[in-house]
């Protein structure tokens, strides 16, 4: 039996230190998103992020805040919007209201359909002639695509959300382990063995394929109207299929790599070293982590 007392405690260290550092990094993209701002002269117009789509059958609730030395119009903050199903260049604007005194500004545009998206952009002008467009440099050139947008949300399935998170929250945990592991093993010099590494990333594999796939496919098509968005649709690396499919691949071909240990059939079943495994299994994870806290659906 391995004696613990006798283990390296650095990889325990690394390991807490990491989970602390995404647990910052997690917390920080939950609040970072900051309202894209435009002053023209005197004329300050300010208008925050959608952080979510339209749910099905809801309009889009669109606000903004405006300030300036001059008088604004009634109508001199407007929204202009098409919908993907509109044929361009026809281009529909809505005058937004608002409080008397309070600068902030609202409008609401009709729903959706499914696979539809909007496209818009909000521009303020005053009494004295200036004029801001939030984004900057909007409408440009539409193909350009110089403008904000938000997605179409059908109504969620219940059981689908936490169902997707406990996976995602499995996956995330044995996978971390399987990290720990590995450094370990790593660190003994092979003293502490590696099938507790080889056991956690194959649990971590399953649930990061459950929660990917079957339910992530599910959740996808409640959420944008279309269960998968990445190749060959899209070849981004950024798309959320494409990093969970490429991520499921390469842990499903280190643990065939590794198939002795993992079936129990005796290590001289391996085609790499139990060494090769750690450090992939250590790289491996992450980048998932990576992966699972950046970048969406295309």
């Amino acid at each position: 039996m391995t004696d613990v007392k006798k283990m390296p405690r650095w990889p325990l260290y690394l390991t807490v230190l990491i989970a602390v550092l995404l647990g910052v990094y997690m917390m920080y993209q939950m609040v970072s998103s900051k309202p894209q701002i435009v002053v023209k002269e005197t004329l300050k117009l300010e208008v925050p992020p959608v952080r979510s789509g339209i749910f099905e059958g809801k309009p889009f609730n669109l606000t903004a805040w405006v300030a300036s030395e001059h008088p604004i119009s009634a109508d001199g903050v407007k929204v202009f919007f098409y919908s993907s199903a509109d044929a361009l260049p026809v281009i529909n604007h809505k005058i937004m209201t608002t409080a008397p005194g309070t600068g902030f500004y609202a409008a609401s545009l009709p729903p959706l359909k499914m696979l539809e998206e909007y496209y818009y952009y909000v521009q303020a002008t005053d009494s004295a002639g200036n004029t801001a467009t939030v984004p900057a440099g909007a409408p440009g050139t539409w193909s350009e695509q110089k403008l904000l947008s938000n997605y179409y949300k059908r109504s969620m399935m219940t059981w689908l959300s936490p169902a997707h998170l406990l996976t995602m929250a499995l996956a995330m945990i044995f996978l971390y382990h399987a990290a720990y592991y590995a450094l370990m093993h790593l660190a003994s010099g092979g003293v502490f063995g590696i099938r507790k590494a080889v056991s956690a990333t194959g649990w971590g594999v399953l649930f990061y394929f459950i929660t990917n796939f079957p339910i992530g496919a599910l959740l996808a098509y409640a959420y944008f109207g279309k269960p998968w968005t990445g190749f060959p649709i899209v070849w981004k690396l950024d798309d959320a299929d494409n990093r969970a499919f490429i991520a499921f691949i390469f842990f499903a071909a280190i643990l065939w790599l590794m198939k002795g240990t993992l079936l129990r059939k005796g290590e001289e079943k391996n085609i790499i070293s139990s060494k090769a495994f750690a450090w992939l299994t250590v790289i491996g994870t992450f980048i998932v982590y990576f992966f699972t806290f950046t970048g969406g659906h295309n």
